[in-house]
């Protein structure tokens, strides 16, 4: 449980209290590491999608419901899918390549930031998708987005189009970081 507080007992009679089985089962460990969400997350914090995504058995992601924003990136042509986060404390922060799938499952790649948005005074942590060739209303929709590829930090510019041309540049790094994966 929450700071390692309770033991097997505990959930033991809890389960007899309530009527739900218990079963012990043995710690999986992978070269040597045994697998848990701390280590999962040391993995993200230490920027190793690799090692979170072999622990996980699938790409790290992050899952919410798409809500209006302040509508800033489609003035500057790249209009974002908002997420908000739920947690205090994501264990990722910065610009990823990511994937998600489309109404009809398709996959759509794509450039994610994930943070506090410094350069527009965010106040509150954040998941802004601007996904390549796709238009669609995506508000009020659940969407699950997998982070492929971490290419920087989030960092506070001094401009409005000082955070627009390194967008661009992201962007086209993205594009061809996943035309790569492709090939």
């Amino acid at each position: 449980g929450k700071g390692r507080t309770g033991n097997f007992a505990m959930l033991q009679e809890a389960g007899e209290k309530y009527g739900f089985e218990v079963v012990s089962t043995q710690s999986y460990c992978l070269n040597q590491l045994r697998v848990s969400s701390t280590e999962i997350r040391n993995a993200l914090a230490a920027n190793d999608l690799a090692s979170s995504a072999t622990m996980l058995g699938r790409d790290y992601s992050i899952s919410g419901r798409v809500s209006h924003g302040r509508k800033l990136g489609r003035t500057i042509g790249f209009p974002t899918a908002n997420i908000p986060l739920k947690r205090c404390v994501s264990p990722v922060s910065g610009v990823y390549v990511v994937e998600a799938l489309d109404i009809d499952g398709v996959p759509v790649g794509g450039v994610a930031n994930i943070g506090q948005r410094p350069t527009v005074n965010g106040v509150r942590q954040q998941l802004e998708v601007h996904f390549f060739d796709f238009k669609a209303n995506l508000y009020g929709k659940q969407l699950e987005v997998r982070l492929l590829h971490k290419l920087r930090d989030e960092i506070k510019f001094e401009s409005f189009d000082a955070l627009k041309n390194q967008i661009e540049l992201d962007a086209e790094a993205a594009r061809v970081w996943l035309l790569q994966l492709k090939n």
